[in-house]
């Protein structure tokens, strides 16, 4: 406050402040401005001292390590790259985790790509920029039965020509993405907007399985002579597709039993079980007679379940050199022959046992003759 500005006061009328009054109030005036310095002196005294310090202490930090300023400025910008990535791949996750992926390589295999993609975070953290723009420009996309494919820089007749029966996806490194077998081409359409072709395919169409299970076995044996692991994505290409297929042969089904469902999976997926399918209840494989949804009291071993459940055995000649193994439940027709306990039997003429519960060592079956 200035004195000139209480001295020139007018208080009404023309009155103004006497000199005494102005002397009182800049001298109180005066010793709030005082008391006010008091502190600022103390803290600009605290902040050159730390400043002394500080200075100090880096002088020192060079003296173990010149670079230090350098290293700590690498480390903020590490830290929050990597706050980045942990972001972008929680986005990436929550955008996948809507559509639906035949394997978890598959599922890999798409965010790999995403992430390649180096899309930006939006605005508000919650999804990243061109990420469903890109979902739908990826080269393929799987849903329950049915594959649909882009193509570009190709023919109609080079489509039409493909063969469906194990297709698998590759990167460009040749890292194989997701394997699919047993598909049939059901139509091709041509974009000529975007010069490309899309070729949509389905599963489990009439013959399709036995060409699928011959290129599937091939493949299988190549990499068991190339002395490979069977990679993930082509093992679950076979489990999808043995999950749903009618049509493999009990010699075949029997060479790949750890592939198809157990008992256990058909109960949680809680879905009806065509005619044909394969299942496995401890180690033995099931082929299901008639449509079915499985409950948990009716296992396939249970008493009374053989019109539904029919156990698979290895084919053997059914010869007296070559005897089929005895399961309850197979099929036992005259003139075959059987082993059991040791043993070998034959059925007699006239005793079809279809199905057959009673073992080939019942007292008093006739239908049963031992051999040796």
């Amino acid at each position: 406050m200035k004195r000139e500005f209480l001295e020139t006061l007018d208080l009404g009328e023309g009155v103004k402040l006497p000199k005494s009054a102005v002397d009182a109030i800049m001298a109180e005036n005066g010793k709030d401005i005082e008391a006010a310095k008091a502190p600022i002196a103390t803290l600009t005294t605290e902040r050159d001292d730390l400043k002394t310090r500080l200075d100090t202490a880096n002088q020192k930090l060079e003296g173990y390590d010149p670079e230090w300023k350098s290293k700590v400025e690498q480390a903020d910008k590490d830290a929050k790259a990597k706050i980045a990535e942990v972001q972008t791949d929680a986005l990436i996750r929550d955008c996948l985790a809507g559509i639906e992926f035949t394997s978890s390589f598959a599922k890999d295999g798409v965010a790999a790509k995403v992430k390649a993609a180096g899309l930006k975070v939006s605005e508000d953290g919650k999804s990243l920029l061109g990420m469903d723009d890109l979902i739908k420009a990826l080269d393929y996309r799987h849903q329950g039965n049915t594959l649909v494919l882009t193509f570009a820089e190709t023919s109609m007749e080079e489509i039409t020509s493909m063969d469906t029966a194990l297709l698998t996806v590759k990167t460009d490194e040749g890292d194989m993405v997701e394997a699919f077998a047993g598909f049939r081409l059901v139509r091709v359409t041509y974009e000529a907007a975007e010069d490309t072709f899309t070729a949509v395919l389905e599963q489990g169409a009439d013959g399709t399985t036995a060409k699928a299970l011959a290129a599937v076995t091939e493949e299988l044996k190549r990499l068991d002579t190339a002395q490979q692991v069977v990679n993930g994505p082509m093992v679950a290409a076979v489990c999808a597709f043995a999950a749903i297929s009618t049509e493999i042969p009990d010699n075949t089904a029997l060479e790949m039993v750890s592939l198809f469902p157990t008992w256990d999976d058909v109960l949680r997926a809680a879905e009806k079980l065509r005619k044909g399918r394969i299942i496995v209840q401890d180690g033995q494989p099931y082929r299901v007679e008639q449509d079915v949804t499985p409950q948990v009291h009716q296992p396939p071993d249970s008493e009374g379940m053989l019109a539904i459940y029919r156990p698979i055995d290895r084919l053997h000649a059914g010869t007296q050199d070559d005897p089929i193994p005895w399961v309850s439940g197979m099929d036992c027709r005259a003139g075959q022959f059987f082993s059991f306990n040791g043993a070998i039997y034959e059925v007699a003429a006239g005793g079809d046992m279809i199905p057959c519960t009673y073992p080939p060592d019942t007292p008093d079956m006739w239908q049963w003759v031992k051999i040796n």
